[in-house]
């Protein structure tokens, strides 16, 4: 397999760029190089990385770096956001979003019936949905998708897919697997 550093012309820091500017993110520097360097380690790599260790290489500097989070996510306006208790973050990434990350590496990834570039993207979006972290679950979840499209033979992915597709993929297909899974 090619190295992915050789996909569609880019560099690993030029994916970085594109990703940063097409997702409208604002990266510190010391952040944007942190990403480079965990691209480049995680990209060509064949097993399953640890969502905690990267977010806590990632956002080293904070006291929260790695830890999930421990409270329910309010918007600006003081409403509780829709995604996952506290509480159940922990069993949701054990046993819902692992498994499925695992069988992705390992080449399973059109068992429920969708494309190979849907169902590597619903695992980064269910890594975006589960929102362990309180910051930085856009980015981790990237990076994991990526490596995923590598070992596929895919492109890297530039830009998120909008939020009407993510809310779709939320509603109706995350929360019947999960709940099944959780039982």
């Amino acid at each position: 397999m090619a190295p992915y550093k050789q996909f569609a012309g880019f560099g690993v820091r030029e994916c970085v760029v594109i990703f940063d500017h097409t997702n409208m993110l604002a990266l510190p520097a010391d952040l944007h190089e942190r990403l480079v360097t965990l691209c480049e380690r995680v990209w060509n790599s064949r097993e399953p990385k640890s969502a905690t260790l990267l977010h806590e290489f990632l956002f080293q500097d904070r006291a929260d770096a790695g830890l999930f989070r421990q409270e329910s996510l309010m918007n600006q306006m003081g409403v509780q956001r829709n995604y996952p208790r506290s509480d159940m973050v922990p069993r949701l990434m054990e046993q819902v979003f692992r498994p499925s990350y695992e069988r992705a590496l390992a080449g399973d990834v059109t068992a429920i019936g969708a494309s190979v570039e849907e169902s590597l993207w619903r695992v980064g979006a269910m890594l975006r949905i589960i929102h362990p972290f309180r910051t930085g679950n856009r980015l981790v979840s990237w990076v994991i998708e990526n490596q995923l499209r590598n070992w596929s033979d895919l492109p890297p992915i530039m830009q998120l897919r909008p939020k009407p597709s993510f809310d779709l993929y939320r509603n109706f297909h995350f929360w019947p697997y999960a709940n099944q899974m959780l039982r």
